[in-house]
């Protein structure tokens, strides 16, 4: 929808195993509805990926997204 944030996520490793989505949901007060997911193991380590639409007040997504980041989740804006 106009106004959302669309967004990659990969998780490796130890953050494939937190509740990023429902912790960002609660501490940031935004929605984050989930487009698609997928998980997968490499090498015996999972790796997860999921495509993401971000909806609330910009600088609380901008803070929910530089979390992601301190918490090793690789993040790419699409739009």
């Amino acid at each position: 929808k106009k106004g959302d944030v669309v967004s990659i996520l990969e998780f490796t490793g130890d953050s494939t195993g937190e509740a990023m989505i429902s912790y960002l949901s609660r501490e940031y007060n935004v929605d984050v509805n989930i487009i698609f997911g997928n998980v997968e193991l490499l090498a015996g380590n999972p790796f997860g990926k999921l495509v993401v639409a971000f909806r609330g007040d910009k600088q609380a997504i901008d803070a929910a997204l530089k979390t992601l980041v301190d918490h090793q989740v690789r993040t790419e804006v699409l739009y």
